[in-house]
């Protein structure tokens, strides 16, 4: 965030809020804020709003944790005659493609502008809710033992770059990958639908696939396991693991069949009625119902 950016939210709290409000509203993020100590003021003493607001900037030092107090700021006193210069700063955090999403309660970053693993508001160490895709090429040692390796290496890439691309499609994001698999990840209300929608087009989109631009000697095949869950978002999206996650994958590798989309009860609630119908009640595996794609 530029240094114009950070005056603007310091204009805004020291113009707008008295010291007291800010270090209750600072508190409400950060229960370990205390003004008073910070600036090293008595507690009898009134402390300029000035010095209240750059405490604040201080102390949030951190782009993201700026922003989820400037969030709570709007949220707790967004009438804008009680903010003065509040469209000053969201004009000028959007020129950083910051753009204030009231349905999630916080700023996040445009991802029209640049695409990223966190969907552009996701904070370090944060639970949250979302819908794994475990996708996985079938028998690929024995796709690599027909086929020279330089081809299988580029399929693999081709393939992993295909399944990105109706992975971001319908706003999910490849968090990892190991040559021939990984985990798509979706988030948000509709999550579990959007990640239907996107691993359907991967299957039914396969043979297209295959004819321009697999070089293996025999078709690619795969599987694809889907659960909802939850996981500790962490920057490095490749660590990233969690019981729900691991479900995905099990659910995949046991209970898929070749060329096939294999869903946990858990998502399939979540399914609207529509695409419900074309999945069809399956054996039960580790105690869990699951549901299977038919075409």
């Amino acid at each position: 965030m530029n240094k114009s950016t950070r005056k603007a939210i310091l204009e805004l709290l020291s113009q707008s809020l008295t010291s007291d409000r800010i270090d209750e509203l600072a508190q409400d993020v950060d229960p370990e804020f205390r003004l008073h100590e910070l600036t090293g003021f008595g507690e009898q003493i009134r402390i300029p709003g000035q010095v209240a607001a750059q405490c604040v900037l201080d102390h949030f030092d951190a782009d993201k944790d700026l922003l989820q107090f400037v969030a709570h700021v709007l949220l707790s006193e967004g009438r804008e005659d009680r903010l003065k210069g509040r469209e000053r700063v969201l004009e000028l955090l959007a020129r950083e493609d910051w753009i204030f999403d009231a349905a999630l309660r916080q700023f996040v970053k445009d991802q029209n502008a640049n695409v990223t693993d966190d969907w552009g508001y996701m904070l370090e160490g944060r639970e949250y809710r979302l819908c794994f895709a475990s996708v996985d090429v079938v028998r690929s040692t024995a796709l690599a033992e027909a086929t020279r390796p330089p081809e299988v290496e580029q399929t693999l890439n081709r393939f992993r770059n295909y399944v990105r691309k109706y992975t971001e499609l319908w706003n999910g994001r490849l968090w990892n990958w190991h040559g021939d698999g990984g985990t798509a990840v979706f988030q948000g209300g509709d999550s579990v639908n959007q990640a239907t929608v996107a691993m359907v087009g991967v299957l039914l989109n396969l043979p297209v696939f295959n004819i321009q631009q697999s070089r293996l000697q025999s078709e690619l095949r795969i599987r694809i396991g889907m659960h909802c869950g939850t996981a500790h978002y962490q920057s490095e999206v490749q660590q990233i693991y969690s019981h729900d996650m691991r479900t995905a994958a099990q659910i995949e590798k046991e209970a898929c069949e070749e060329n096939g989309i294999t869903i946990s009860a858990s998502a399939h609630s979540f399914l609207k009625s529509e695409i419900q119908s074309f999945f069809a009640p399956g054996d039960s595996f580790q105690g869990m119902r699951i549901f299977r794609y038919r075409r």
